[in-house]
C-alpha cells in the first residue's frame, strides 16, 4: 500500500499549503484534457478526480487495487448529490486485468500511478486495449529523482517514450517537478516512432539523472544541516530558557533571604519587645508582692481591729443591758417615791441619795451612750477598711494573672 491521500491533500485535510496547491493544478489539468464520452480513471485513489468529472456532467468509472480507498471514495461518493452519485462507479481492481470489453472508454487516466509499478507495462497495454480508437490517455509522473517510499524508479522522458509504444502523444509539458501529457491510442500505421529518440534521450538523461542525484544528495545534505540547525536552535533555546529559569530561581532565592533578614529582623525586635514587657511586668509583680505583703499587715491590723470592735460591740450590749435595768430600777424607785411622798423627811435623804446615785448612774448612761458613739464610727471606720482591703486584694489578684500569660509568652519565644 502507498497510503496515497490525495482526496485530503485536494480538500485541504492532509500536506502543506504548497503541496495541496500543486495537487489541484495537477488534478484541473487532468480533467480539462478529458474527451467526450465514457472516462476510466485507472489508479483513482479516494475518488477525487472521478467526482470533480461528475459533478460537471462526465460519466466515470474509478478503479483501484486497494480497497481501502475504494471504501473511502465510496464514503465520499455518497455526501454528493444524486445525480453526481448516478454518473460514478467504483470498483476494486487490478490495473493489468481490467474486468471491461475492449474500446470501452473514451478517456483513461493515470495520475500518478506508473512510478509505483515495477513494471508498467501491462497497465499502460490494458489502458490501450479499454480505448476506443483514437480514445485519449492523460497521465501524469513525476519527472526524474522524486524520493517517495513506493516510487520503485525515477522516470524520464526516454523511458516514458518507450512505455508509450502503441500511442501517439500529443502534448507533452512540465508542471511544477511532474511530467504531464496526453496521447491517443494509436493504430499500427501511425504508432511507429523513430527508434533513434530513446537512444539520444537516454543520453541526454543519463546526465539528467546525474544532476538529480547530485541536487538530491544536496538535498539529503541540506536537510540534514537543517536538522542540525533545529538541534542547535532547540538546543540554544533550551539554553536560554535555562538561563531565564537560573535567572529566575536567583531572584526568587534572593528575594526569599530578603525576606527571611526581614523576618528574622521582626523576631529580634519581638524579642527585645517581649524582655521589655517580662522585665515591666517582673517589677509589676515585684510592686504587687511588696502591695500584698502590705496587704496581710493591714489584714492583721483590721483583723485586730475587728476583734476590739467585737469586744466593744459585747461590752456595747452589756452597758445597754445595764442601762435598761437601771432605767428599770429607777423608775421603780421613782415609783416608790410617789408613792411614800408623805414620808418625805425619812425618806428625802433616801431620795436624795438615790438622786444622787441616779446623776451618777446618768453619767455613767451618757458615757456609754458616748462609747456607743465612738464604737458606731470605729464600727464604720472598720468596714471602710474591710471595702478598701477587698479591692486592693482583687487588684493583686487580677495583677498575678495578668502577670502569668506573660511570663508563659515570654518563655514560648
Amino acid at each position: 500500500m502507498n497510503d496515497d491521500r490525495i482526496g485530503d491533500v485536494y480538500e485541504g485535510e492532509h500536506g502543506t499549503p504548497q503541496t495541496q496547491r500543486t495537487a489541484r493544478e495537477r488534478i484541473h489539468w487532468m480533467c480539462r484534457q478529458v474527451a467526450d464520452g465514457e472516462v476510466l480513471d485507472l489508479g483513482c485513489s479516494q475518488g477525487i478526480t472521478a467526482m470533480l468529472l461528475a459533478r460537471e456532467g462526465r460519466r466515470t468509472t474509478g478503479v483501484d487495487r486497494e480497497s481501502k480507498v475504494i471504501e473511502q471514495a465510496r464514503e465520499r461518493l455518497s455526501r454528493e448529490e444524486l445525480t453526481v452519485r448516478e454518473r460514478v462507479t467504483f470498483l476494486v481492481a487490478e490495473g493489468a486485468e481490467l474486468p471491461f470489453a475492449d474500446a470501452s472508454f473514451d478517456t483513461v487516466l493515470l495520475g500518478e500511478v506508473i512510478e509505483h509499478l515495477v513494471d508498467p507495462r501491462p497497465v499502460l497495454r490494458e489502458a490501450w486495449r479499454v480505448l476506443r480508437p483514437n480514445g485519449r490517455l492523460v497521465l501524469t509522473t513525476p519527472y526524474g529523482l522524486f524520493p517517495y517510499h513506493d516510487h520503485k524508479e525515477p522516470l524520464y522522458l526516454g523511458t516514458v517514450f518507450v512505455l508509450l509504444d502503441g500511442f501517439v502523444i500529443e502534448t507533452l509539458d512540465l508542471l511544477d517537478s511532474y511530467l504531464i501529457l496526453t496521447a491517443r491510442r494509436g493504430e499500427d500505421a501511425d504508432a511507429s516512432y523513430d527508434k533513434s529518440w530513446p537512444t539520444a534521450l537516454d543520453v541526454a538523461e543519463r546526465r539528467l539523472a546525474a544532476q538529480d542525484q547530485v541536487a538530491s544528495e544536496r538535498k539529503d545534505r541540506a536537510a540534514d544541516l537543517q536538522r542540525q540547525l533545529r538541534g542547535l536552535k532547540e538546543e540554544n533555546d533550551r539554553l536560554v530558557l535555562e538561563v531565564a529559569q537560573e535567572r529566575e530561581e536567583r531572584a526568587r532565592l534572593v528575594d526569599a533571604q530578603r525576606d527571611q533578614q526581614a523576618q528574622l529582623l521582626e523576631r529580634a525586635e519581638t524579642a527585645v519587645r517581649f524582655q521589655l514587657e517580662r522585665e515591666q511586668a517582673q517589677d509589676r509583680l515585684a510592686a504587687l508582692e511588696a502591695a500584698h505583703g502590705e496587704l496581710e499587715q493591714t489584714q492583721g491590723s483590721l483583723e485586730a481591729l475587728q476583734r476590739s470592735v467585737d469586744q466593744l460591740r459585747v461590752e456595747r450590749d452589756e452597758a445597754r443591758a445595764a442601762l435598761s435595768a437601771a432605767q428599770g430600777e429607777l423608775e421603780h424607785r421613782a415609783t416608790e417615791v410617789a408613792e411614800h411622798a408623805t414620808a418625805a423627811d425619812v425618806v428625802r435623804e433616801q431620795a436624795m441619795m438615790r438622786a444622787a446615785e441616779l446623776e451618777q448612774t446618768q453619767r455613767t448612761i451618757e458615757s456609754l451612750r458616748l462609747d456607743a458613739s465612738a464604737l458606731d464610727a470605729a464600727h464604720a471606720e472598720i468596714d471602710r477598711l474591710t471595702a478598701e482591703v477587698t479591692v486592693a486584694r482583687e487588684l493583686y489578684e487580677g495583677a498575678v494573672r495578668g502577670a502569668a500569660p506573660t511570663a508563659a509568652g515570654d518563655a514560648a519565644a
